[in-house]
């Protein structure tokens, strides 16, 4: 964490190495050279196909993945159920080419169901995505909502970025929302003081850092980024 002089701060979550490409194959993780001096090549963020199931009735779950950056125009994808661990099944008919998601009607209730996502080239089917298990959400919306560790926290801007190099975004949350005008004429003391609270895709709380007195409690001058600036494997905190 860095503090900038005056009224400015950057503060820099160093995350793990992202490097380019997709991340179909489970446990695959690829570690980008460290850069010195300027890049010769554009380091890009190496993110998997970030599968989401929601189990919006007791019969259909809604099914969301990721469109990668060399996915070709004409890349389909294939989805495979698997039903308490057993033998992954194909629950497209034909492979789904206008969206990136998929509603399965007939998911079995009451049983452990995970999906994975699969590219189709052609007539050729690549590797399977790192499977999702399928989720209840609150109010059977169609996405995921996370609890956070307390529920009366306040949240005023989410970064977002790879914390512990799968290849899903997870969350650094900054808490709480309130913030003090700079102005003069509205400036009062900072009542309490930001922190920083990471979260996993999952929802797993993985860390909490308190920023100090030292950072005012004002929307304009405690940006903070979440990247990997140094190109190095391992999460950590910095």
């Amino acid at each position: 964490m860095m503090r900038g002089a005056g009224l400015f701060l950057v503060l820099v979550a160093i995350l793990p190495a992202a490097t380019a490409g997709g991340a179909d194959s489970p446990g695959a993780r690829n570690v980008g050279a460290r850069v010195s001096g300027y890049a010769t090549t554009r380091i890009r963020e190496r993110l998997d196909r970030g599968v989401v199931a929601v189990r919006t009735s007791p019969t259909t779950v809604y099914v969301g993945w990721r469109l990668l950056e060399d996915d070709t125009a004409g890349t389909a994808f294939n989805i495979y159920r698997r039903i308490a661990g057993g033998k992954p099944e194909k629950v497209n008919r034909e492979p789904i080419r206008a969206t990136t998601d998929f509603i399965d009607s007939a998911a079995p209730g009451g049983q452990c169901i995970s999906y994975d996502v699969r590219a189709v080239h052609g007539e050729d089917e690549g590797p399977a995505s790192p499977e999702a298990a399928a989720v209840t959400s609150p109010g059977k919306a169609a996405c995921l909502k996370i609890p956070l560790a307390d529920g009366k926290t306040t949240v005023q801007k989410i970064g977002l970025g790879d914390l512990d190099g799968d290849g899903r975004t997870d969350f650094v949350l900054k808490t709480p929302k309130n913030n003090i005008d700079p102005y003069e004429k509205y400036w009062s003391r900072s009542p309490d003081t930001y922190k920083l609270e990471a979260y996993r895709h999952d929802g797993k709380r993985l860390w909490q850092v308190d920023l100090g007195w030292a950072i005012e409690r004002g929307i304009w001058y405690s940006p903070y980024l979440v990247y990997d600036f140094d190109g190095e494997a391992g999460p950590k905190w910095r």
